[in-house]
């Protein structure tokens, strides 16, 4: 259970790492119409675009984590820790929303 609870972010990093390395994936198995030279053509630009998309998305996501990241140590050196400990009550108060949230959605689905 510890390890759940302390290492969660990490796997919430990896996960989202894992998943947009393979966003370029638009393969769709075997069917019929791959063997046409046209759809074979619209597929193959189809994954140029999905892999240059995945690859700004990514570039883009890891410089957005480290100006956070340093942010975060900025207001922790200056010593703005009450702005630290509000941005992270309004982020534990937005994860129990969106829990209260799926539970009514779960619940009105049933």
């Amino acid at each position: 259970m510890l390890y759940s609870i302390y290492l969660s972010p990490t796997y919430i990093n990896i996960f989202t790492i894992y998943s947009i390395s393979n966003i370029h994936d638009v393969s769709w198995g075997s069917r019929p119409a791959t063997q046409n030279e046209t759809f074979a053509k619209i597929e193959n630009k189809k994954m140029i675009m999905y892999r240059n998309f995945r690859s700004r998305f990514l570039i883009f996501w890891v410089a957005v984590n480290i100006i956070i990241g340093y942010g975060f140590l900025y207001l922790w050196r200056e010593g703005f820790e009450d702005i630290i400990f509000y941005i992270g009550a309004f982020l534990v108060g937005l994860m129990f929303f969106r829990i209260i949230l799926s539970t009514v959605y779960k619940f009105k689905a049933r």
